[in-house]
């Protein structure tokens, strides 16, 4: 079979996809007595079909390169979606133009409402507002088995007979839906473990356990906390189900199962060649439909529903899925477009470099091993590419640095980076005791880089401990005043921390600017000049923004664990000024009340905090005389400030939420 690059093969899936879509924005589907031939099927009018091409565009289009083909098509099919969407938030399998609404009418239901929710919030959550939101609770309530799930499949009144099925790839988009919400069902989890105990988990509406698998899938990966050992038996029965298939899968279904695996963490057992052969195969029968799920009986004989845009989505999404995840070794990332607009090859060439210095001197095999998975896991182009963009952002001046020099620099910020990870997991009981050799062995490669970096440029040595001083400086004092006993029975700890100026929020990254700061020596600036004063300036608040903004999302579960981000510590703070009694409860208790402080009160002062500090960051570009290009970094801030604005949002669709869902109002 000829060599046809998953490029090419995404390229010619869109193209075809785009040609498949109808001028509404909607997609056909097939309706076959044949699982696999549909040459004499007929054609219906679904919503089901275009919410689940839609998930997937939404999965390629994360790739760059791809977005401007897949977004007029998602564009369209979100704007269908929407026209089809019932006033109380429903969704029915046929479309409203659809004949069958007659001839073969169903009540609305949740598979078809939660797949299309789910699509529609992948291709902008900010149309998931309030009241939508509001009538999901609702619609939710009235299906529910017991309080918290499972669900029902069919939105009636009726629950008895074959309208109140519980059915298991349901209520895994339901469950995937909330986790996009930060939900979790603990319930339709326990359902789920239930189901995996079975040979092969199986559903009412699909012809075997693929999409079953693939759907229990996206709720893993989208609650990954907890979720992990789930995972992992989803992975294992995709991989026994592959391997009772043989050759028997249909691309169709190749491709969801390697979807499902990279969502579980099991990309390492995927083969390369297969899922090219697969995208190859796919196009050269060009995209052939297959069998996705059941469609409705004709003459008392059970049908199959498919369609070729639906087979070309399911394979580009498993292709530009397989194309995200890092490079194996010795293969070269692809090409990273850096905030000055310029394609650079770096990321691949640093990841090379770290390998090769893996199997560099005498380390145990087993050492080298772990060192190098923990490579492979950095997808983060900031990370390896930093040195790079700052020497191409202060111009001429960057010219003195040697390219090797640079690589040497953003090597380190990798091997910097990973080690401080390593020792953050580690600190918070995270990670296990193994994790520690590997953090040495990292922190160890970073302090002979500068070592010999600092036999050129003696102020490079001098910068590499006055950083690493204010790192480890910083994580001390967090361990001494941000750490709690937590566990059953745990209380909100008497005394918060105070982050004051915020300062110790940079000190425990600022390893990050290690990098552009020794370019900046190399480059010629004093370590006391004007321009390196405030290329540090950029960088501690650009950072403090950044974990302001982490925090903002994870004040809740660091609580829980027995750590206090500072976001947390605010709230904490204004929640005991305002319920003193209340803050002497059980956290578990207290907890449901400080969340909603946070988003009433807390959430606007951080977001004014995480603005000011962008804001500073930038004044302190534009004063240093060493950056030439005024947008060095913007894209980042830019990204910060999105983030805050979607916090805000986030607030105002919570109030909605409430208000909606108290009212039980329709939309």
């Amino acid at each position: 079979m000829s060599t046809i690059p998953f490029d090419l093969i995404i390229k010619e899936a869109l193209a075809y996809i785009a040609k498949a879509q109808h001028g509404t924005g909607a997609f056909a589907s097939l309706s076959s007595f044949r699982p696999n031939d549909f040459t004499h099927a007929v054609r219906h009018a679904t919503t089901f079909f275009t919410a689940n091409i839609l998930s997937c565009l939404n999965t390629i289009a994360e790739i760059p390169e791809r977005r401007c083909a897949a977004d007029p098509v998602r564009a369209k099919a979100t704007a269908w979606l929407l026209e089809e969407m019932h006033p109380c938030g429903s969704f029915n399998y046929w479309a409203h133009d659809a004949d069958e609404r007659n001839s073969k009418p169903y009540p609305d239901d949740l598979d078809d409402t939660f797949n299309a929710l789910a699509a529609l919030a992948g291709y902008d959550r900010s149309l998931m507002q309030g009241k939508i939101l509001g009538a999901a609770a609702n619609i939710l309530t009235r299906t529910e088995v017991q309080e918290g799930g499972p669900y029902r499949t069919w939105i009636t009144a009726l629950q008895e007979g074959p309208w109140a099925d519980v059915d298991i790839a349901v209520n895994s988009t339901i469950g995937y839906f909330l986790s996009l919400f930060d939900v979790r069902l603990p319930h339709v989890e326990d359902l789920i473990t239930a189901s995996l105990a079975q040979d092969a988990p199986q559903s009412l509406y699909y012809p075997n356990c693929t999409a079953v698998l693939y759907f229990i899938s996206r709720y893993c990966g989208g609650a990954k906390d907890g979720m992990e050992g789930v995972g992992r038996k989803v992975a294992a029965a995709i991989l026994d189900f592959r391997a009772r298939q043989g050759g028997a899968l249909t691309p169709l279904e190749d491709a969801m199962t390697a979807t499902s695996l990279m969502r579980c963490g099991a990309r390492n057992a995927l083969n390369p060649e297969r899922l090219q052969a697969l995208g190859v195969q796919a196009m050269q029968e060009q995209w052939q439909p297959y069998a996705f799920c059941m469609d409705p009986s004709r003459g008392g004989n059970p049908c199959y529903a498919g369609a070729g845009a639906l087979t070309a989505a399911f394979v580009a999404e498993a292709l530009s899925l397989y194309m995200k995840t890092s490079a194996p070794a010795g293969t070269p990332a692809r090409m990273q477009r850096h905030e000055e607009g310029e394609t650079l090859h770096v990321h691949g060439r640093i990841i090379a470099s770290a390998v090769a210095d893996a199997d560099r001197g005498n380390a145990p095999l087993h050492l080298r091993r772990a060192v190098k998975e923990h490579v492979f896991k950095v997808h983060d182009h900031e990370i390896t590419t930093l040195p790079h963009a700052f020497r191409n952002a202060i111009g001429t001046c960057g010219n003195a640095v040697p390219l090797a020099a640079t690589d040497a620099l953003a090597l380190g910020n990798l091997y910097g980076w990973i080690a401080y990870d390593l020792y953050d997991d580690i600190l918070d009981d995270a990670a296990g005791p193994f994790a520690l050799p590997v953090a040495n062995f990292f922190l160890r490669k970073l302090a002979s880089l500068y070592s010999v970096l600092g036999e050129d440029h003696p102020d490079c040595r001098t910068l590499f401990l006055d950083i690493m001083n204010a790192v480890d400086g910083a994580h001390l004092w967090e361990q001494r005043h941000c750490r709690f006993p937590s566990g059953p029975g745990a209380r909100m700890p008497e005394r918060v921390p105070d982050f004051k100026d915020c300062r110790t929020l940079a000190d425990r990254s600022i390893g990050h600017a290690m990098g552009p700061l020794a370019v900046l020596l190399m480059a010629g600036y004093a370590k006391d000049s004007p321009a390196f004063a405030a290329t540090l300036d950029l960088f501690r608040h650009y950072l403090i923004a950044r974990q302001l903004h982490d925090d903002a999302h994870d004040w809740a579960d660091d609580l829980l664990h027995g750590r206090i981000a500072s976001a947390g510590a605010m709230a904490m703070q204004g929640f005991r000024e305002r319920h003193p009694d209340k803050a002497r409860n059980d956290l578990l208790d207290t907890l449901p009340r400080l969340r909603e402080y946070f988003w009433e009160e807390t959430i606007d002062e951080v977001v004014a905090l995480i603005r000011g500090h962008l804001a500073a960051a930038r004044e302190a570009r534009a004063r240093t005389p060493a950056i030439a290009d005024k947008d060095f970094m913007e894209n980042r801030l830019c990204a910060l400030e999105a983030g805050a604005a979607r916090a805000l949002a986030e607030r105002d669709n919570v109030r909605q939420f409430a208000a909606h869902y108290q009212s039980g109002r329709p939309l």
